[in-house]
């Protein structure tokens, strides 16, 4: 998409809506002469009004994207992106590390169960720009995305297509787990405030060599500081290459793809004479 950070829009079947994901800051670390590239990417949806999670998303995002704001594409009209609000729509974040001999790739998906907003006392919020206002009681919840089963179809869909692209298949899966919280909404204001019923995930993929101790160490340098109160659930290597099913991936809140190595093992050809089909 054109727009002042390099930035995609994703269609997939079957999608609750159109993604986007855009990135928002990279940075560069060396280790022993290494240099490892991170790039932090904030994943967002646009709704369909025919989804069945249509109605989790907030009064606001469900009237813009019924609105002129957006195209028969249901993205973003051009002239209309700078004046829609950049918090909206955020259903998760990516992060994701590489080094410059293209011997690592380190994934990392991360959201909320629910992503929820409360409004903490009765309210009248008004849209200026859709010539609307609505009227909020106190307590009520005007947002809760199910962050994980709308953002999963994505980071899924990007595992797949690097795994195509690379050939290459994941060394290491972790799922952790930690305490969430919810937006809550006061006199004109946003608080984060903790939620005991709110959980955030995060999902950690790991592409290179078992004998890279560098690399390897990336997982426990992203388990560091606050993170290392994280509840490390899930974790297993996959050092031949090939998916094997583990106890305790039932307690998984997503499902773990066996495509993400079957499509690294699969050599597609085309039908045609040529590429371009000219013969």
């Amino acid at each position: 998409m054109w727009g002042s950070r390099p930035a995609w829009y994703f269609w997939l079947e079957n999608a609750p809506g159109v993604y986007h994901l855009e990135l928002i800051d990279a940075g560069t670390d060396k280790v022993k002469q290494r240099t490892f590239i991170t790039g932090l990417f904030t994943i967002k949806c646009y709704p369909y009004p025919h989804s069945g999670h249509f109605q989790t998303f907030s009064f606001q995002e469900q009237k813009l994207v019924q609105s002129h704001f957006f195209d028969d594409t249901h993205t973003p009209v051009f002239e209309y992106q700078s004046e829609i609000p950049p918090n909206l729509f955020h259903v998760g974040t990516l992060e994701l590390t590489v080094d410059h001999d293209d011997a690592v790739a380190f994934f990392c998906f991360e959201t909320l169960d629910y992503l929820r907003t409360r409004y903490m006392q009765k309210t009248n919020e008004t849209y200026p720009d859709l010539n609307l206002d609505r009227k909020f009681k106190k307590g009520e919840i005007d947002r809760n995305i199910p962050g994980l089963e709308i953002g999963n179809p994505l980071f899924d869909c990007l595992l797949c297509l690097f795994a195509n692209a690379s050939k290459r298949t994941p060394m290491h899966v972790q799922c952790s787990r930690f305490a969430g919280f919810e937006m809550k909404m006061q006199q004109g204001n946003a608080d984060l405030g903790r939620s005991d019923r709110i959980k955030g995930y995060r999902l950690r993929v790991l592409y290179t060599s078992p004998y890279d101790r560098q690399a390897t160490a990336l997982i426990k340098e992203n388990n560091g500081g606050v993170r290392s109160r994280e509840d490390i659930f899930y974790n297993r290597k996959f050092t031949d290459g090939h998916f094997h099913d583990h106890a305790g991936q039932e307690r998984l809140p997503l499902t773990i793809n066996p495509q993400w190595w079957q499509v690294a093992h699969t050599r597609y050809q085309s039908e045609l004479a040529s590429s371009c089909g000219c013969h």
